[in-house]
């Protein structure tokens, strides 16, 4: 029955995108007719075939319900508006999203005689403990992002006033660095979950294995990036822009920036320890300092004394501060007996 029913939507996609051309030859009306003429003769010799003549006949027609013929119905508004909308759009694209459609249509209906899909109130129901452990874990983590979010507007601000092509290659700058950092942000994120993992079952010291292991591979990671991008920041930057100039001005922002990757490195591993031990609001007290009392500050001090050169080193060593954060917060061993405490 599941290979049926995938063959039979296969054909019906198959079929609309048909019909979508019948449409187009003989117009929506008389490409709509042709589409029921055909499914009707297609469906009374399929019933011929697997049926008893009797299941024809006008009295048991008439005894089905009359809701079940909504069906069709709906069906035909259904190809109607099928038949419109691909006149608009691509053939191919209206044909997937009518897949699309009958699918997620079939697993719902699936799920739902199954017995997998049953919404009652008490699903939403929210429990006061949960949800205040998830907002004391949840609330620190978006503030953290918000005063990330809220440094580089200040230093998106301050670049702007060097000029289009300073702020242009500053974008482009930004782009090359992201994909840079995506490496140790991953690293990061797995090391949290490894993290909790360990220290939900109180193996402390093999999670603060883990804890340095990761750091080691973002370290390299790191380095390898900074070798690259000082060998190779014209090319990098040549990718996003055809512009010298831009193109200049993403590779002085890239060859002195792309340095503080080795502050991320270290503190985001730190931040792992922490946010897996539950202790999010560490990390966003860490990045407060890295970018309000440091980026900020350093960028408009060293903006004001040596110019975009300043500001891009003040970009650069700003997450130092959270590296003696980070060694500080795991030396106090507070993340151990946060969570012994949180066991008993």
């Amino acid at each position: 029955y599941y290979i049926a029913a995938f063959v039979n939507g296969f054909f019906n996609s198959v079929n609309k995108m048909m019909n979508v051309k019948a449409g187009q030859c003989f117009g929506t009306a008389k490409g709509s007719l042709i589409n029921y003429v055909e499914a009707t003769v297609l469906s009374l010799a399929l019933v011929c075939m697997t049926s008893s003549p009797s299941e024809l006949s006008p009295a048991h027609v008439f005894s089905v319900p009359a809701w079940v013929y909504l069906g069709a119905v709906c069906g035909l508004v259904a190809m109607v508006l099928i038949i419109v909308g691909t006149l608009h759009t691509h053939v191919l694209v209206s044909s997937i999203l009518a897949l699309v459609g009958n699918l997620g249509m079939a697993l719902v209906l699936v799920a739902r005689r199954t017995g997998l899909l049953q919404p009652k109130l008490s699903f939403f129901r929210m429990h006061g403990t949960l949800l205040r452990l998830i907002l004391r874990l949840g609330i620190p983590s978006a503030l953290q992002m918000t005063i990330a979010g809220f440094s580089w507007l200040v230093v998106t601000f301050l670049v702007n006033q060097y000029g289009v092509d300073v702020s242009a290659g500053n974008g482009v700058a930004i782009k090359i660095k992201d994909i840079c950092q995506l490496f140790i942000s991953a690293m990061a994120s797995g090391a949290t979950t490894m993290i909790a993992q360990n220290l939900g079952a109180s193996k402390f010291e093999r999670a603060k294995d883990v804890m340095y292991t990761a750091m080691k591979i973002t370290c390299a990671m790191a380095a390898a990036m900074i070798v690259l991008v000082e060998l190779f920041a014209p090319q990098m930057a040549a990718v996003f822009t055809n512009e010298a100039a831009v193109r200049d001005a993403a590779v002085l922002n890239l060859r002195i920036e792309i340095l503080g990757q080795i502050f991320y490195a270290v503190f985001m591993v730190y931040h792992a320890l922490a946010i897996g031990a539950g202790h999010s609001t560490f990390a966003m007290l860490s990045s407060f300092a890295n970018c309000i009392v440091f980026r900020v500050v350093l960028s408009l001090l060293f903006n004001h004394l040596w110019g975009i050169y300043g500001l891009y080193a003040a970009c650069a060593v700003a997450p130092s501060i959270s590296v003696p954060l980070g060694w500080l917060y795991t030396r106090s061993g507070v993340w151990r007996r946060s969570l012994a405490k949180t066991e008993k």
